[in-house]
């Protein structure tokens, strides 16, 4: 059975209790100008996972890790404008008897974490990189669609890379206007 098939099999028996943020830090590289003069930009999304079950208390423990780096759009420019990395932890109840076992049971548990525990954690960091953008007085990016990764073979740490397609600031951004004076007549 493959990883994107074996996520939701678990899906149907477990129930999320906790999300919460474990890790945050956030770093603009050029000046707020240099970065706004550079749009649009790209960004380029690494991903880490590792999980565990606690047998007794049926829990099973996923930590996602997200690493997210703003280039300019331009590929003839590899400097990077600003870098958020951040991690999650998420705590599910397996709430089932029986089923797999050992290496199997691992298998699936491996799967869920990798497509549900990131598909869970995506919109906290959307909701985080969209936050602390606009908090370092640029305007607001709004993270794409999460896409689960079904062809990739993942390997021990379960590392992944998506690059986003160009973002742009807001037209309006761009003129010099503040993110708080960003959507305003």
């Amino acid at each position: 059975m493959q990883t994107i098939t074996r996520g939701p099999a678990v899906a149907r028996y477990i129930q999320i209790q906790n999300i919460a943020l474990d890790r945050v830090d956030a770093n603009l590289a050029v000046s707020r100008d240099d970065a706004l003069e550079s749009a649009p930009w790209r960004l380029a999304i690494k991903q880490g996972v590792n999980h565990s079950f606690a047998e007794e208390a049926k829990t099973l423990s996923v930590r996602v890790t997200f690493e997210v780096a703003f280039r300019p759009a331009n590929p003839d420019q590899k400097r990077e404008l600003l870098r958020l990395a951040c991690a999650f932890s998420l705590e599910y109840t397996f709430a089932v008897k029986g089923g797999p076992e050992g290496d199997e049971r691992e298998q699936f548990f491996k799967s869920f974490a990798n497509v549900n525990g990131v598909h869970n954690a995506w919109p906290y960091l959307r909701e985080l990189l969209q936050s602390t953008v606009a908090r370092m007085g640029l305007p607001p990016v709004v993270l794409p669609v999460h896409r689960p990764a079904s062809t990739q073979k993942p390997d021990e740490n379960e590392k992944h890379t998506a690059t986003a397609e160009s973002i742009a600031p807001t037209t309006s951004a761009k003129k010099g206007r503040t993110p708080s004076q960003v959507g305003r007549g």
